[in-house]
């Protein structure tokens, strides 16, 4: 099995919101850092000038944790280090979205933490297993 870069296969983009705390109830589901409940901590009313994107996609968190995200979301933004998100350059199934947030998890999540946040830089370049 070779490898890939990560940028050869994903479109990345910076998440662009606030955080969680700054936002009223709503029904856009908020992904951070958490790692369960897929990223979503909770269900907000986005602001005029945030990104809201929509799956299927991978959302890798600035901890360096990647889910699979499948609906309308809101990625915490937090000055850019919080979460990227990652649109397939090709036609993907839910399957290989899986796979590649699987795979990311298991190779590269040991990377990050709060001293050293995952950045769409530092993502970019990584590699992870492709049939």
């Amino acid at each position: 099995m070779s490898k890939v870069k990560i940028s050869d296969k994903f479109h990345l983009f910076v998440a662009k919101s606030k955080d969680t705390k700054d936002y009223e109830e709503g029904d856009v589901p908020f992904v951070t850092s958490a790692e369960s409940n897929n990223g979503v901590v909770r269900c907000v009313e986005p602001l005029e000038n945030d990104r809201v994107f929509e799956g299927p996609c991978v959302v890798i968190s600035g901890l360096g944790f990647a889910t699979f995200q499948v609906s309308e979301f809101l990625p915490k933004g937090n000055g850019g280090d919080s979460c990227t998100v990652l649109y397939a350059k090709e036609e993907f199934s839910a399957a290989d979205y899986i796979g590649f947030a699987s795979a990311f998890n298991a190779l590269h999540k040991w990377r990050f933490s709060y001293g050293r946040k995952c950045g769409k830089n530092r993502i970019m370049h990584l590699e992870v297993p492709w049939p």
